[in-house]
């Protein structure tokens, strides 16, 4: 299987080293090693530091083992369980790493999800998290892990059962956040992620942290829309209700509906606050509907539903107050995009309530 291979920048691979220089690192490991950028910076910063490197591609062992003698270096498909248990230098390394680095492989091919296991469970996650979680049983005690990650994968569903798992046992941290040009053949966002193991007790303690408390008595419903833009113009058209998509929402407002749709299905009605689901950020798009016409939303729209105008126009408001954590909330390698839960969470930060 083809893999993709974008090497880390040395700024980069620098930066993520320099977030733990005022700790000693004795062993560092990197399982998706390519031409060894992460561990070289590792190496620059602690001379003294072992290091093991694995990676699938045996080119790249390779060239390791001829320029670096003094790493252990050795092919492992670290995806493979059986890969990993026949590894000699990772079952030396089990339980002794100080620090992980990654730059793990994550295309993926439609919805593919691998399986893991975590903390006693199987769970399934995309390709870079699969990568993280087979990490975790290579830390010590106190170890961390840095990956790079696509800037989706911290709230995308394919890895929600996954991060919830980790966050039982690990602090999770972004440690900065990088555009679509930094891996050079590669468009995709992308950001630094540390997880650092709980001190006792504290696992307890943030499984029972209460939920953040509604401030504003406002309580919102949200909607995401089902039909696609293909389908109103073809299949589902003719006379019968208006058809709402992102190109009709312009300059605040609803605009120049021309198509309707036979079938009415997901559909919002005012007072409410319409947003796009998929696209890039802009607050003109992000209109308060006070209408009560019903108009069947596009599968690329969320539908606020506020219980009064009043109370959608302090929505509207507040997200428009706050447009740039609500660009913060949009996620995605290629196309941007915001999730139930990171509209959600965002509302819910905003002090709203959120309704079933």
């Amino acid at each position: 299987m083809t893999v993709d291979q974008y090497f880390t920048p040395a700024s980069i691979a620098s930066a993520m080293v320099s977030f733990f220089r005022r700790r000693a690192a004795s062993l560092v490991a990197d399982f998706a090693a390519g031409n060894g950028d992460l561990l070289a910076a590792a190496r620059s910063r602690w001379p003294t530091c072992g290091v093991v490197a694995t990676d699938i591609d045996e080119s790249r062992v390779y060239m390791l083992r001829k320029s670096q003698p003094s790493w252990s270096v050795g092919k492992c498909d670290f995806l493979n369980p059986v890969s990993r248990k026949q590894s000699r230098i990772l079952r030396k390394a089990k339980g002794n790493v100080s620090l992980v680095l990654l730059n793990p492989p994550f295309s993926c091919r439609g919805n593919e999800r691998l399986p893991v296991a975590l903390d006693g469970e199987k769970v399934l996650c995309s390709r870079a998290m699969a990568f993280v979680v087979n990490s975790i049983p290579y830390l010590s005690a106190t170890g961390h892990v840095a990956a790079v990650l696509p800037a989706g994968c911290l709230t995308s569903q394919k890895d929600a059962e996954a991060w919830g798992i980790m966050r039982r046992a690990f602090d999770v941290r972004v440690l900065s956040s990088h555009g679509l040009r930094t891996f050079k053949g590669c468009a995709a966002r992308t950001v630094v992620v540390c997880l650092s193991r709980l001190r006792a007790g504290t696992r307890t303690s943030r499984k029972r942290r209460p939920c953040r408390k509604q401030t504003t008595g406002i309580t919102v419903r949200i909607t995401r829309g089902v039909v696609p833009v293909h389908e109103a113009m073809n299949g589902a058209a003719g006379p019968g209700w208006p058809f709402v998509h992102t190109a009709n929402l312009r300059q605040s407002m609803v605009t120049q509906l021309g198509h309707s749709v036979r079938t009415l299905r997901r559909y919002a009605t005012g007072p409410c606050v319409l947003i796009p689901r998929v696209g890039q950020p802009d607050s003109e798009k992000c209109v308060l509907y006070l209408a009560r016409k019903r108009v069947v939303l596009s599968d690329c729209i969320f539908a606020i539903r506020c219980e009064s105008s009043e109370d959608a126009r302090l929505v509207h408001r507040a997200i428009l107050r706050s447009w740039d954590k609500v660009r913060e909330s949009y996620c995605g390698t290629c196309a941007r995009y915001i999730t139930r839960g990171g509209l959600r969470g965002l509302l819910g930060n905003l002090g709203f309530g959120i309704g079933d």
